[in-house]
Order: C-alpha cells, then sequence, then structure tokens
C-alpha cells in the first residue's frame, strides 16, 4: 500500500468515526450538555459548528468537494428533521446554520492547507531550477 492509499484510508477511517459520534450525539444522546459562561447559553450552537468541522476536514481531504459538501449538508438536515420526530430534541434553523458554518469554516481551513502544499511545492521547483 503506498503512503497517499494509506493516507485515504486513514482519513475515511477517522471520519466514519467521527461521524458516529456526531450521528450518536445528535440523534440517539439524551442527556444535557453542560453550558460553558463564556457561550451564554450557545453552546449548542458552537457543539454544531465544532462537530461539522472536526467531521468535514478529514472527508475534504479526500477530495470531491462537490459531492462531500453537498453530502454534509444533507446529513445536517437529516439530523435536524429527526429531531423533530424526538421528545427530548428539537430542531433547530440556528442548528442547521451552525453545521453548515462548520462545513464552510472546514473548507477554508482544507483550502489554506492546500494553497501551502502548493507554496512548498513550487517553492521546491524554483530552487531546483
Amino acid at each position: 500500500m503506498t503512503g497517499t492509499a494509506f493516507l485515504k484510508v486513514l482519513l475515511g477511517l477517522v471520519a466514519a468515526v467521527i461521524g458516529a459520534v456526531v450521528t450518536y450525539y445528535a440523534v440517539i444522546f439524551e442527556g444535557p450538555f453542560p453550558d460553558h459562561p463564556v457561550l451564554r447559553g450557545q453552546n449548542d450552537l458552537a457543539l454544531h459548528v465544532a462537530a461539522f468541522l472536526v467531521f468535514s476536514t478529514p472527508l475534504l481531504l479526500l477530495g470531491r468537494w462537490n459531492r462531500t459538501i453537498a453530502a454534509l449538508v444533507v446529513f445536517a438536515g437529516m439530523i435536524e428533521i429527526v429531531q423533530i420526530f424526538q421528545v427530548r430534541r428539537n430542531a433547530d434553523w440556528g442548528d442547521f446554520v451552525g453545521s453548515v458554518a462548520g462545513i464552510a469554516l472546514a473548507a477554508l481551513f482544507v483550502m489554506g492547507l492546500r494553497g501551502i502544499r502548493w507554496l512548498v511545492a513550487s517553492n521546491k521547483e524554483q530552487t531546483n531550477d
């Protein structure tokens, strides 16, 4: 197995584990989430942003941006739809927006990483000439 293939498998496994954790806490977990004083009642929104930032990053590193982003947005929407039917949970557009914001932040982060990689590669080419 080449280094690139191994990295893709590893990123896929990391994304699967994170996706399972996100699904558990978004759909199955019924306990309360602690609220941090700095967040002043916006803990749920911050958790959505953070969860989708962490979940989206390895998926976006794998490539196929259009499909990946579309699938992540659909997944975020499905979480809110499922929460409509749960007694202890409630669906909220703000949570959906927070999830999409996490996806956008992950996309910006990955674009930054790719830009750095491109700069390093072009620098190496210039020094080798």
